[in-house]
């Protein structure tokens, strides 16, 4: 707690103590640095003690708003980085999917083409076993 609180929650206890029927308006000892959100306005009426310890309490939840706004801005910043990064992995696993399919393409094209060779090498073979029988027959 700072001393800004510190000294409105012993202004409180004074008051709660002392209480004057006759107190000036709330907005004599609000501090004018502390303006309160748009979603609350003192009620006519309220003693000091009240007004200020519901300005306290509006000031404390304020602090944590934006304490929870800041954490929302930094998820929203990690939330984009990772979209960057899910964005970017989906790239590369396209990329890599594609350069599969030209890996397995070439492999079956080099099966054929080994398969191709070794018929004609052995075509070939029987070729040559056939020449040489004939020569070393005559």
């Amino acid at each position: 707690m700072d001393h800004r609180e510190q000294h409105i929650l012993q202004g409180l206890t004074a008051d709660l103590l002392t209480e004057d029927v006759g107190d000036p308006p709330v907005e004599a000892f609000a501090p004018a640095a502390q303006r309160l959100p748009d979603y609350v306005e003192h009620a006519e009426g309220v003693p000091q003690s009240g007004a200020l310890t519901a300005e306290v309490i509006v000031v404390e939840h304020e602090s944590l708003v934006q304490k929870v706004q800041k954490a929302h801005d930094e998820l929203a910043a990690l939330e984009s980085f990772c979209l960057g990064i899910v964005e970017q992995v989906k790239k590369s696993r396209t990329e890599i999917d594609e350069l599969v399919t030209l890996i397995r393409g070439e492999a079956s094209a080099a099966f054929i083409e080994v398969q191709k060779r070794s018929l004609m090498l052995d075509r070939l073979k029987r070729l040559c076993e056939g020449v040489t029988h004939e020569f070393q027959g005559t």
